[in-house]
């Protein structure tokens, strides 16, 4: 199974576009950035939101909450996606590439949406079924 999902979970190593620090991406969401220059880590992220110096920190509780943000705003995407892409016999609509999504968050959520549809279909049947036994 992993060899028919390939594509979607391959990943690539690109450096941040501010302060170079190697991240590691899906393969099919480097198309999402336009370039490879817009890509930034999470502390060039939150700085150049901040304005904020190199060396600041960012408190915990700030850390969450830009994470619980991100988490929610998408899950939102990856449901609608999903909603979308499932057919009705829970295979994957594969008409529905990452480029044909308009909205960005959805074109990130649909790059890694059927490893996540198919990866935790089967995790979830894994469970269940450990747990009745």
């Amino acid at each position: 199974m992993p060899d028919l999902f390939e594509p979607e979970i391959a990943t690539v190593v690109v450096a941040c576009g501010a302060c170079g620090t190697p991240l590691e991406l899906a393969s099919t969401a480097l198309g999402v950035f336009g370039s490879r220059d817009a890509i930034l880590c999470m502390d060039c992220l939150l700085r150049q939101g901040a304005d904020a110096s190199p060396d600041a920190t960012v408190s915990l509780t700030e850390r969450i909450r830009l994470i619980d943000e991100t988490v929610d705003e998408f899950a939102a995407h990856l449901r609608n996606v999903l909603v979308r892409c499932v057919k009705p016999d829970l295979n994957w609509n594969r008409e529905y590439g990452f480029e044909q999504w308009t909205h960005p968050g959805d074109q990130i959520a649909a790059s890694i949406a059927p490893s996540v549809w198919y990866s935790m279909r089967q995790y979830l049947s894994d469970r269940a079924l450990a747990s009745e036994q």
